[in-house]
């Protein structure tokens, strides 16, 4: 999970190829996850790494 926060955070790539790099099968069981340990969802999360580089 550390290194799909890394890549969300880069902004490169897409949530579903996060989850197929991360070695998830399903994206949907990857979001889960990914709240679970974040208590925030994956797109959320990279929506707030973006502001945070536009200056927001």
């Amino acid at each position: 999970m550390k290194k799909a926060a890394e890549l969300l955070a880069q902004g490169v790539y897409r949530i579903y190829e996060i989850s197929n790099l991360t070695g998830f099968s399903s994206p949907n069981h990857f979001n889960r996850v990914f709240y679970k340990q974040f208590g925030i969802t994956p797109s959320n999360f990279a929506k707030m790494h973006m502001e945070k580089k536009d200056g927001g």
